[in-house]
């Protein structure tokens, strides 16, 4: 399997292909007949998962302020992340979470929209493994995920409040906004409601943006549905269309 070398001795073409020749030889690995990984699951070894955090560990080997200067490398970086959080998410809770979080950070920060699914990825698995661990008895040793991931509250504070920012200015895909808000604001609702006090208090209070977030509330209220993330996306756009009004009084 081929690592980076020094990336900065390289152009973009030759950054990408070498992520993908990376990408390539572990799909390669993963897909081999002749590594039987459910037995070696159930014998609790860690091929896969380490094979997933060298890739990771490549991609965030340098900081956002000198990978954003090349968008055909950043765009594969954020899609081979949102395919590791559908098919091996726990893989974002090993050595390098606090590092993601940063680079997810620092990159939605920026206005970076392809960032937006892979962090809804995380909360989303983080919402899911919560619940099962609410719902169940757990008769083996699993991973707390919220746990983990509570251990970087300022983080995904601050990345919940880029995101409810969306909402106000419109800067970022409304749609893949709303898809990784809902998740956000049922796993952390004290995070949620402190922003919204501060977003209220900016706006004095203004009487159309809080029937905004009643609005906003009650779809949150009724995330049980079956047409839940729908009935969020239809709340969220009443609400920026409202704050998008008040930002032009």
């Amino acid at each position: 399997m081929k690592i980076l070398p020094s990336i900065i001795e390289l152009n973009e073409d030759e950054m990408v292909s070498y992520l993908e020749d990376c990408i390539q030889s572990i799909n390669s690995i993963l897909s081999s007949d002749t590594i039987p990984f459910g037995a070696l699951y159930v014998y609790n070894d860690r091929t896969h998962h380490v094979l997933m955090q060298t890739i990771i560990s490549i991609c965030i080997s340098h900081k956002w302020d000198f990978v954003s200067f090349y968008p055909k490398y950043t765009k594969l970086i954020f899609t081979l992340f949102c395919n590791i959080g559908m098919v091996s998410c726990d893989d974002f809770f090993g050595n390098h979470l606090h590092e993601t979080l940063l680079f997810l950070f620092n990159a939605l920060q920026s206005g970076e929209e392809s960032a937006i699914p892979v962090f809804e990825q995380i909360i989303l698995f983080t919402f899911k493994s919560h619940l099962l661990k609410s719902v169940r008895i757990i008769t083996t040793p699993s991973t707390d995920h919220s746990l983990l991931l509570s251990q970087h509250l300022d983080l995904v504070k601050n990345i919940i409040e880029i995101l409810l920012q969306n909402l106000l200015n419109g800067n970022m895909d409304l749609y893949c906004t709303s898809k990784a808000l809902l998740p956000s604001l049922l796993l952390y609702p004290k995070i949620y409601h402190h922003l919204k006090s501060s977003l209220l208090l900016k706006y004095s209070n203004s009487p159309d943006l809080n029937l905004a977030f009643c609005q906003l509330d009650a779809s949150i209220s009724s995330s049980c549905d079956g047409d839940a993330y729908d009935n969020f996306f239809n709340a969220c756009q009443v609400f920026q269309h409202t704050s998008l009004s008040l930002l032009k009084q």
